[in-house]
């Protein structure tokens, strides 16, 4: 009997390490599909943030930081997911790093977006991974 419960903890336990964020997945394959022209995205909330939609609803765009460094980012709103959304970015040295929930309807960055390369960046977000929109 210890046996068996041994097996099924570990089962669990692996079920629940291999479970991804539904919206991270769909970040992910919005990603690989994703072609971007600087060009033709428009200017977002923040000015050093330039974006399009796809046909989903999802925004995605490039954030400017003040060393000229650029960001990718795909992000999808609660309002069309079945969690708390989230945004996945595309750091410079190709890392990529997925931030829970926080912005709402569209990106709005903290410190009205300035922010002086791309680790203080990734820090402050990290700080508001999960929080609920």
């Amino acid at each position: 009997m210890r046996k068996i419960n041994f097996y099924f903890l570990c089962i669990l336990l692996i079920g629940l390490c291999s479970c991804q964020n539904k919206t991270e997945n769909k970040l992910l394959e919005v990603r690989n599909s994703t072609k971007f022209d600087e060009k033709e995205l428009q200017v977002g909330f923040d000015k050093n943030v330039k974006r399009e939609f796809t046909k989903d609803g999802i925004e995605f765009g490039i954030i400017t930081l003040e060393d000229s460094t650029k960001i990718k980012y795909w992000f999808q709103t609660h309002h069309i997911s079945q969690d708390i959304g989230g945004t996945l970015f595309e750091l410079p040295n190709g890392k990529l790093e997925f931030i829970k929930g926080f912005f709402c309807c569209e990106v709005q960055l903290p410190n009205k977006g300035k922010f002086k390369n791309a680790e203080e960046f990734i820090t402050e977000m990290k700080k508001k991974d999960g929080i609920q929109p």
